[in-house]
């Protein structure tokens, strides 16, 4: 569930969702929905609103969330059933009409600056530089546990907009940044890399957030995989992949503007996820 309180009514207000998971690499979606309200003033109960689907140009289901009304108050609820298997973090060879050079593009997250270029240099000594859009697996395995040692998982320490060398300087972070720093540094190597956006059953994992962020690489002869610096493993069954892009921006779970004066904003996000059973017929706690 993710809703947004204003201490006064906003004009309008329009976004992109991005709450449904992926049908591809080893997940398939047995239910899903996605709902969304809107309360019009403090006295009236929330209403439903209605939500476009489509689909973005990574492939990433989508709603478009508008609201033309005044409103105090809006919440997103998805919620459903996934199954997942365990691959290793191998998603394979998606059928994305973009090329792989595509995913070596720079952003502002993720531009390589000399702090990033450090870590890389320490990861990847012996190893060369990837040359036919790929790399060996064993070598991005060292990339992703070099970017765990060099950042910490801290709550707080940094925000959306934190770049990868900010993250490198500080050496702090928290799932987001992990995979900002790792997708910077593949690309800086020449190995496409992409941003994925989820979420992740608590289970064990030393980061237990069940909103979740996590990088893919390409790797030679098994196509994308799953790299998860933050706990600094492969992604498992217990991971459900969201939304891919080129970093935060571009995989957001839900982003958009509104029309209003000065307004304070209160986002809450609240985020379940439980195993069940195969033929378990359950669709009654909300997923995000």
């Amino acid at each position: 569930m993710t809703s947004y309180t204003y201490d006064t009514p906003v004009l309008s207000s329009s976004q992109i969702i991005r709450l449904s998971p992926r049908i591809d690499g080893g997940q398939s979606v047995e239910k899903w929905s996605v709902e969304a309200f809107a309360t019009l003033d403090q006295t009236s109960p929330p209403v439903a609103v209605r939500l476009l689907q489509g689909t973005d140009g990574h492939q990433n289901g989508t709603h478009l969330l508008s609201i033309a009304r005044r409103h105090t108050s809006s919440s997103i609820l998805a919620m459903g059933v996934v199954q997942t298997t365990s691959s290793d973090g191998i998603v394979g060879f998606d059928d994305s009409n973009l090329p792989l050079a595509f995913w070596l593009k720079q952003t502002p997250q993720t531009e390589a600056g000399p702090p990033v270029r450090d870590l890389t240099l320490s990861a990847w000594v012996g190893h060369e530089t990837a040359s036919d859009g790929g790399a060996d697996l064993e070598a991005v395995h060292r990339l992703m546990n070099e970017v765990r040692r060099r950042v910490d998982y801290v709550i707080g320490a940094t925000s959306v907009t934190t770049t990868a060398d900010e993250a490198v300087i500080r050496g702090a972070g928290v799932c987001q940044d992990h995979a900002h720093v790792f997708i910077a540094a593949a690309r800086s190597l020449g190995i496409p890399a992409r941003y994925v956006s989820g979420y992740l059953w608590p289970g064990h994992h030393e980061v237990a957030t069940a909103s979740h962020a996590w990088a893919e690489a390409w790797v030679n002869d098994l196509g994308w995989v799953g790299f998860d610096p933050a706990n600094n493993v492969c992604p498992t069954e217990a991971y459900i992949r969201v939304a891919v892009g080129l970093d935060y921006f571009d995989a957001s779970p839900v982003r958009g503007v509104r029309r209003a004066g000065p307004v304070n904003e209160e986002m809450v996000v609240t985020v379940q996820v439980d195993p069940v059973k195969a033929d378990a017929d359950v669709l009654t706690s909300p997923a995000s």
